[in-house]
């Protein structure tokens, strides 16, 4: 039981780390989901992590990126990939 308990803890705390760090506004980048305080899609970080860009090379880039805004952004859309699957009855994505 106690295992249980720390994962909805767990599950809590993402929730509130994302809401700090993520948010979608309708009038920056047509209401997609974008770090706070930047330009920044979730989407845009994904893709430059899928196209191998790595940690270094994103900072570098993009200064006003901080690294706790791209492990929550991966994390958020990594999320969002597991409840469509859920929600769409597929186990595997592709």
């Amino acid at each position: 039981m106690k295992l249980f308990q720390s994962n909805e803890k767990r599950k809590r705390e993402d929730k509130m780390l994302e809401r700090k760090r993520i948010e979608t506004r309708p009038d920056i980048l047509g209401g997609k989901p974008i770090i706070k305080g930047t330009r920044i899609s979730v989407e845009f970080i994904n893709e430059l992590f899928l196209d191998g860009w790595d940690v270094e090379k994103i900072f570098n880039n993009y200064p006003q990126l901080t690294k706790e805004g791209a492990l929550i952004a991966v994390r958020y859309a990594s999320k969002k990939v597991i409840d469509w699957s859920i929600r769409n009855k597929k186990g595997t994505i592709g």
